[in-house]
């Protein structure tokens, strides 16, 4: 079992015999129940059903709202056991929050007439949905969600859609640019190539002995580049995730990580195989492409290199306004792309490989940044305390009164929740939503959304009742009359009136809800009546046919039932304007329609006459050091034993450990952006230097006939320019396209709409021309002292 299901100790050891039992953590800190290493304690084992069915940790108790007894389910076959506490283990996650009992463990004593759970390992962690599928179907199961994940093997349609995306568009990237950065290191010296293996061919050399000459030497490059690049490749990784163990390890359960578990890096052997069958292949065709022009051609017409330069009539012919812009150097210079179009196509497809490549990878990191920016930035608060238990108002203002007081926190306020069906008339929708929402009946809303008799009704709207005082600086921030909203007797609502749903397109949409007009929106809501004939509201149950009525109790456990129509009553409201901000206490992923009122509105909306509040109580806060604040409250709330059966979330947690994908995502982003900038810059210099190194007796001849430096100068600026403008404009469309297929591969689940990086165009233009005119520079002061008669003598350059 320990090989399969880890168990963490934190005291004790594990139990020896069935006499023997461990207890978790939280029995002691979430149930109130403490047992000390040594104690004995006796239980009554069974099976708890209901009417026949047999319940488990998935199953919330199930109470009888008839009776005084609250719990009806029972427990069957009923077994006296007896057991020594030996040890103490951390919550694995056995059962869910909700769950009634607390998971303990002893030894099996193998009695074939217990119920049992069978934990499975496979082999092939893929199989796992159809393995499921095949043996268990239609059974309760359940599957290791993390480790499913980080395999990359998650049984979400949408996490695998995104997760391979991304890995599929990476790897495209990356592939494209160290190819194009190896075959143009080939591609730009194929004439001088050709004219080798011709002078070869002249000597007596076979093609066999060609081709097997130009095979060696590929051999040879990938011999020595390829385990460098492995190794470089590895020591980089492995230094980049050292430098951010801490940040994967807030990933990892904390449990894992008592029992020493820890992400570790490893090399990938499909990877690495993938790289050098990649990295050969690529080498292997670049070194070909020369030796195989040579072998077809004979040996006088490759040593003479009359196919590399082809000039017809009338194409190398330059326009007048060249001429007259840049003057004879720009002619001359605009005449050799003309005539010697390969090593020009070679430098511009650099150029427009370097910009595709730039763009794409910043599009790619700013899409994934917008999406994990938007799904975790959820709330302004960083800690939550709630109850949904009845509670006299006094209650209400002297617990939050305390927790205010907590160390380190800043600022905090406290709300009432209720949920309504609220109807409200089509003139008052937004018109976007009416018509792409409502009447095509996309989106969350499925079918059959209609409008009758002209309203239209949103089913399980929010209403908040927020503290005054806050509700009070709300209404100031946003510029509303407070004597409108404030009022005692009629006060009018604020709403949030924003919703995100899944388009036509497959892709989530923002949409407003309402637009309020002058005089407000009139809207009919159905209020469940906190208190009738002076009892107070519980909750809800179903007959046998279906039928709803609401349960009410005074404060002796009286049960008693009233129908639906009984216990809810329809009264009208005035919405008076829809902000876009919501207040400290509602989540920013609100959706639909939230109506917002102040807590003194209270009994004025719900029609309700008493000191109890029956509804959901939230208290909210934010603070400079949120450990610290919920530690403190957690020990406010024991020490003053406030009996409102709270809950505290430290919800800042929660969400730093969510941030922290983002941190891994900045960290390898950047870095990838800058393997590629390196790779393209590197193609780049390497495609412009080695041409102009190749043009070394052209530049010689030209220095023979009296051309200046002053000209020299002018015509490969002009060259610059021509490369610049030439890589731009292939590249910077293409680029725009491959961001629109980023953005459509990368839809999973937000609200994201269609955006350009301008800030990487910009980036881009402006590092083509400084990129090209730094290589041009470079590569014209290695040849500047050359000697125009050894340069023009000299047949090797």
């Amino acid at each position: 079992f320990l090989k399969l299901v880890p168990v963490a100790l934190t005291d004790g050891r594990m139990p020896e015999n069935k006499y023997e039992i461990i207890l978790p953590n939280h029995l002691s800190e979430d149930g109130g129940v403490n047992y000390a290493l040594g104690d004995v304690i006796s239980l009554d084992l069974g099976r708890r059903t209901y009417q026949g069915e047999q319940l488990g940790q998935h199953n919330p108790c199930i109470f009888d709202y008839d009776s005084e007894d609250e719990i009806c389910e029972e427990l069957e076959d009923i077994e006296h056991r007896t057991y020594t506490v030996v040890g103490l283990f951390e919550n694995m996650y056995y059962e869910d929050f909700f769950s009634p009992g607390y998971t303990a463990f002893t030894v099996s004593d193998n009695n074939p007439d217990k119920s049992y759970i069978g934990y499975i390992r496979l082999n092939d962690i893929s199989d796992v949905q159809d393995y499921l599928d095949n043996h268990f179907a239609g059974m309760n199961t359940d599957t290791n969600n993390d480790l499913l994940r980080f395999s990359g093997h998650a049984l979400e349609d949408s996490f695998n859609t995104m997760l391979y995306s991304m890995g599929g568009i990476l790897i495209a990237i990356i592939v494209l640019g160290s190819i194009s950065l190896i075959y143009n290191s080939f591609a730009i010296s194929v004439s001088e190539r050709t004219k080798q293996f011709g002078l070869l061919s002249s000597v007596g050399a076979t093609k066999k002995q060609l081709l097997r000459s130009v095979l060696f030497e590929a051999f040879s490059l990938c011999f020595f580049g390829i385990p460098l690049g492995l190794l470089a490749g590895f020591v980089g990784m492995t230094v980049t995730f050292n430098s951010i163990a801490g940040v994967f390890s807030r990933f990892i359960p904390e449990t894992y990580d008592m029992l020493g578990l820890e992400l570790s890096f490893s090399l990938s052997k499909g990877a690495v195989v993938s790289a050098v069958i990649i990295g050969m292949v690529t080498v292997f065709i670049s070194a070909l492409i020369p030796a195989v022009r040579a072998v077809k051609i004979n040996a006088i017409d490759a040593i003479r290199q009359s196919g590399d330069i082809k000039i017809k009539p009338g194409k190398v012919k330059t326009s007048r306004l060249t001429y007259k812009l840049f003057g004879f150097e720009g002619m001359i210079a605009s005449k050799n792309f003309k005539r010697n179009k390969k090593k020009y196509r070679a430098t511009v497809i650099s150029l427009f490989l370097s910009v595709v490549l730039f763009i794409t990878a910043c599009s790619f990191v700013s899409y994934l940044k917008k999406g994990t920016d938007d799904v975790f930035t959820m709330t302004q608060y960083d800690i939550a305390v709630n109850t949904n238990a009845q509670f006299l108002e006094s209650d209400v203002e002297n617990a939050f009164n305390k927790l205010s007081r907590a160390k380190s926190v800043t600022e905090g306020t406290y709300c009432c929740l209720n949920y309504t069906d609220i109807s409200i008339n089509a003139d008052n929708l937004d018109p976007v939503f009416l018509d792409e929402v409502i009447k095509n009946s996309t989106g969350l809303f499925g079918s059959g959304c209609e409008i009758i008799d002209g309203k239209y009704e949103f089913p399980g709207v929010s209403v908040y009742y927020i503290e005054d005082a806050y509700f009070r600086d709300f209404l100031k921030k946003n510029g509303l009359d407070e004597q409108e909203y404030l009022s005692a007797d009629s006060p009018k609502a604020i709403a949030l009136a924003s919703l995100a749903l899944p388009g036509s397109d497959g892709r989530y949409h923002t949409y407003n809800t309402l637009s309020a007009g002058k005089g407000g929106i009139k809207v009919e809501t159905v209020c469940i009546r906190p208190e009738i004939d002076g009892l107070k509201y519980y909750d809800y149950s179903y007959d046998e046919d279906g039928n709803k009525s609401y349960v009410y109790t005074d404060l002796q456990k009286n049960w008693y039932h009233y129908s639906e129509q009984e216990a809810t009553y329809t009264a009208e409201l005035t919405v008076g304007t829809v902000v876009d901000s919501a207040p400290l206490c509602v989540d920013d992923y609100h959706s639909g329609l939230v109506i917002l009122y102040p807590f003194s509105a209270y009994d004025t909306i719900n029609n309700f006459d008493g000191n109890y509040l029956n509804s959901n109580f939230l208290m909210t806060f934010t603070s400079s050091n949120h450990k610290e604040s919920s530690e403190d409250m957690l020990d406010i709330i024991s020490r003053d034993s406030m009996n409102m059966n709270m809950d505290l979330y430290d919800v800042a947690d929660e969400i730093e450990t969510e941030k922290e994908l983002i941190t891994v995502i900045n960290v390898f982003s950047y870095g990838f952006i800058i393997l590629i900038s390196l790779i393209s810059a590197a193609n780049v210099f390497n495609t412009i230097s080695t041409n102009i190194s190749l043009r070394r007796r052209e530049f010689a001849m030209l220095k023979s006939i009296g051309m200046t430096r002053r000209g020299f100068n002018k015509m490969m600026n002009y060259e610059c320019l021509l490369y610049g403008l030439k890589g731009l404009m292939f590249g910077l469309p293409v680029s725009i396209l491959l961001t629109y297929l980023i953005f459509e591969s990368l839809n999973f689940g937000i609200a994201v709409s269609f955006f350009i990086p301008w800030y990487a165009i910009v980036i881009a233009v402006g590092s083509v021309f400084a990129v090209v005119f730094a290589t041009m520079l470079y590569a014209m002061r290695k040849i500047k002292k050359d000697n125009p008669i050894d340069a023009l003598k000299n047949e090797n350059l």
